[in-house]
Formats: structure tokens, sequence, C-alpha cells
């Protein structure tokens, strides 16, 4: 899922890509690269919201990189 999610947000299929990160989320919530490719995909999507609802779910597993993309997402960076 993660590789699939990867592929279509390469090729600007972002909906495909949250579809295929989602599911990948579902799987493994311990990997760093699907929370990343996820918060970017909803925030490419015009989904700021959305983004900062996984930034907080990741936030326990990944507090450093949870407080970089809020940082990134509110402006602060």
């Amino acid at each position: 899922w993660v590789n699939l999610g990867g592929a279509f947000m390469g090729l600007g299929n972002i909906q495909s890509a949250i579809m295929c990160l989602d599911n990948a989320l579902q799987v493994d919530e311990n990997n760093l690269t699907v929370y990343s490719n996820l918060i970017m995909a909803h925030f490419n999507m015009g989904s700021k919201e959305r983004a900062l609802d996984i930034v907080r779910r990741m936030r326990n597993r990944f507090p450093a990189e949870a407080a970089s993309f809020e940082e990134m997402l509110n402006g602060k960076k």
C-alpha cells in the first residue's frame, strides 16, 4: 500500500494515493513514511485540517516529526 500510494502521488492522483496510504496506516501505524505522505497528500488537496488531524495522530509515535509538520502546516517554518 505504501508503494502504491507513493506511485499515485507521483502521478498526481492524490485521491487514490490517500486511499492507499489510509490502508497502509491500518496495516502499520508505526511507519513514518506513511504518515508523512498522507499529511502531504491531504495538504496538497487543500485539506489542511485533515492533515493536522493526522499530525495529531502521529504525535505519540513520532513527536519530533509531528512538531515539524505542525509548524510547517501552521506557517511557522
